[in-house]
């Protein structure tokens, strides 16, 4: 069985019918809020109480994931029949995300190779191996970072790999977004 939490209020397809306030919404309150759902949950179907459970993400939860298993850890009750986390390609910094995804434009080709010369020369790669390194990161790995994020200001950066389906691609004769490979020539004649 599989339950599925969106969190906070109005991300995917989760929505409220009352006002909601975001001020002083952080990860720790959102763990608090996600904790509570848990036990109300299975107050309301008892029959599951017993069952063991993980929680489970990918991308941001990287950050959530942690924070709501110590909610859990700290819950008497709650621990009880709690077995662990999962996560998978958790965002956990600035820096591992951004070394990561250069790394992932250049693997799939799709920045110029005298760009990712750049990028590896100045070494903006070995300085993003910690958040505390960006103290020591240059300004021009910042502007390096931003000018690979502009060719693939088209994409779908969780799926890279993936056509782009735009309404132009189904009006405009002439558009090149309907197939990956002339978006990807496209892309680099810029």
């Amino acid at each position: 069985n599989i339950v599925f939490l969106e969190q906070p209020v109005g991300v995917g397809f989760s929505y409220s019918t009352e006002t909601i306030s975001r001020t002083g919404y952080n990860d720790f309150e959102a763990s608090k809020d996600n904790l509570l759902a848990i036990k109300a949950f299975f107050r309301k179907y008892p029959e599951r109480a017993l069952n063991t459970f993980y929680l489970a993400s990918e991308s941001y939860g990287g950050h959530y994931i942690p924070q709501w298993t110590l909610q859990v850890l700290g819950d008497k009750e709650t621990r009880k029949h709690f077995k662990g986390y999962l996560l998978g390609n958790p965002y956990t910094s600035y820096a591992s995300g951004s070394t990561a995804m250069a790394n992932t434009l250049w693997g799939l080709q799709l920045v110029p190779k005298p760009l990712w010369d750049a990028f590896t020369e100045l070494e903006c790669d070995s300085l993003f191996t910690s958040v505390y390194d960006l103290a020591r990161h240059t300004p021009e790995c910042f502007d390096i970072l931003d000018v690979m994020e502009s060719y693939i200001d088209t994409l779908n950066p969780y799926a890279l790999e993936f056509p782009v389906c735009t309404i132009s691609s189904f009006t405009d004769e002439t558009n090149t977004t309907a197939s990956p490979h002339l978006q990807f020539n496209s892309i680099h004649s810029r």
